[in-house]
């Protein structure tokens, strides 16, 4: 059987990514080997041929193996059938990634060991990827993580919960916190920018019909982006404080120069789910990159004032509100000196009494500013800090 995934394997790659001999070679067929040889030939009509013999030598193959007639045989014909099609999908899926990602993968997961993993994995059937990922939590190798990777994404949301309970346990690797960040983050932004329909049009006798289902693709990749959320909190990455600090400034160019074609703005108040996780992973990480772009995101233009009253008590916020409030937190400023307080409803939201109140706390942030410059600086400039800032003694005094 595994000849029949390698056989499958080697007529859909366009490069011969099983070039670097296996210690094993795959025992087959002359006329097979023959056949793999004729697709890398000059002539077309040769290779064409070649790849018909391969389409008739897989369908002879699976024939043969249908011929036993008792029912245990048959069983196991049809988990063998189960487990190609499983495997042909992993190759697959795998031959889409750049060759520096490709090759190192396929080397691993095409060892013995690995290929009934690798198998449920890719599984059509959502409880045998779960079962591929538990089988790959006693895997203890470096390529683990990469091949747990695309399941954080997957479609079914008990295999993708099933992938990000083993992400916890295991390095965070790049591919993993992309992965992770992308639930938690990017994911919510993305699904109010304007997407290209992937759907292509469905023809009856020339007549283009209408959608009939509501594709939420885009909604199931932004589903338990707290959990995510958890997930990167807990496995403490060092690659978050980067990605949180490029969130940021892009943040920062949002309000700075609006555009009519990205409809996001009104996300990065403090309500939306994903600034929500980006307000949790900036109090556990505490990244130094973040703080000047929270300093311009708290000192720049008022773009969303929000006036409300609250069992008979006013409030104020704004997009400078939350960022100011971060800043002094995450800097060991005490929130009271700035006049923040945390509303009730809705939960834990920072606030001020009104505008003139928030005015007064920015102008108070920007004489702290004074003081400590390499904070406020452009996110542009190229200066080295004169001095350490009080703010970064601060961060190590709280063991950042």
């Amino acid at each position: 059987m595994r000849s029949l995934g390698i056989v499958l394997f080697a007529c859909l790659i366009s490069t011969p990514v099983l070039a670097a001999e296996p210690s094993t070679p795959p025992a087959l067929s002359p006329c097979i080997e023959s056949a793999l040889r004729e697709l890398s030939s000059r002539e077309f009509d040769v290779r064409e041929r070649a790849l018909h013999d391969l389409e008739v030598a897989l369908g002879r193959q699976t024939e043969a193996m249908l011929s036993p007639g008792d029912p245990e045989s048959k069983a196991r014909i049809t988990s063998l059938l189960e487990f190609n099609v499983g495997l042909n999908a992993w190759v697959l899926q795998t031959c889409q990634l750049p060759e520096e990602q490709r090759r190192p993968l396929l080397e691993f997961g095409l060892r013995a060991e690995m290929l009934p993993i690798v198998a449920k994995l890719a599984s059509p059937v959502p409880s045998i990827r779960v079962a591929g990922i538990h089988a790959l939590a006693k895997v203890q190798d470096p390529m683990a993580p990469d091949l747990l990777a695309p399941l954080l994404e997957d479609n079914d949301r008990s295999v993708y919960v099933a992938a990000m309970e083993l992400a916890w346990d295991l390095p965070p690797k790049d591919v993993i916190v992309d992965h992770l960040w992308d639930r938690a983050v990017d994911a919510g932004f993305q699904l109010y920018t304007p997407q290209r329909s992937e759907q292509p049009d469905v023809l009856f006798h020339g007549k283009v019909l209408g959608p009939t289902f509501f594709d939420n693709a885009a909604y199931r990749r932004m589903q338990d982006s707290n959990v995510a959320t958890d997930v990167l909190i807990h496995v403490n990455a060092p690659q978050v404080n980067q990605k949180l600090k490029v969130f940021l400034e892009q943040v920062c160019q949002a309000y700075a120069a609006p555009n009519a074609q990205d409809n996001r703005v009104w996300m990065y108040g403090p309500n939306s789910a994903p600034m929500k996780n980006v307000y949790a992973l900036l109090r556990a990480y505490r990244p130094r990159e973040a703080l000047s772009p929270l300093y311009r995101l708290a000192t720049g233009p008022l773009v969303a004032p929000i006036n409300g009253e609250m069992n008979n008590v006013r409030y104020y916020w704004s997009n400078r509100t939350y960022p100011l409030a971060m800043l002094v937190e995450l800097t060991g400023q005490e929130t009271a000196d700035y006049k923040l307080a945390r509303l009730s409803n809705p939960a834990g939201i920072w606030a001020f009494a009104d505008q003139a109140d928030e005015d007064a706390a920015i102008k108070k942030l920007q004489t702290w500013g004074e003081s400590n410059a390499q904070i406020a600086v452009a996110a542009d400039s190229k200066e080295p800090p004169a001095t350490q800032p009080a703010a970064d003694a601060n961060l190590e005094a709280q063991g950042q």
